[in-house]
């Protein structure tokens, strides 16, 4: 965390090569991330650390379906 005096600042580092959204590490961001997303908000499944850094799309250290909801945005160019 980095605060200026102003405001907090949360910094998520992403590996090089990774790319924030892509939680199954195929190189795209799609709904396939986004299902994973989903499922880890259920307790369906429970992902890897490394999975879990890249689906955290707001840096708010949850996973949740705001996440997901990021990562269909990314898929479609909006964010």
């Amino acid at each position: 965390e980095y605060s200026d005096g102003y405001a907090t600042y949360k910094i998520n580092i992403v590996e090089k090569g990774e790319i924030k959204g892509d939680v199954n590490s195929d190189t795209k961001v799609n709904s396939s991330d986004a299902l994973l997303v989903l499922q880890h908000s259920v307790q369906s499944i429970k992902p890897t650390a490394a999975q879990q850094k890249l689906a955290d799309m707001n840096s708010d250290s949850k996973i949740n379906s705001m996440d997901a909801l990021m990562i269909l945005q990314k898929s479609v160019g909006s964010i």
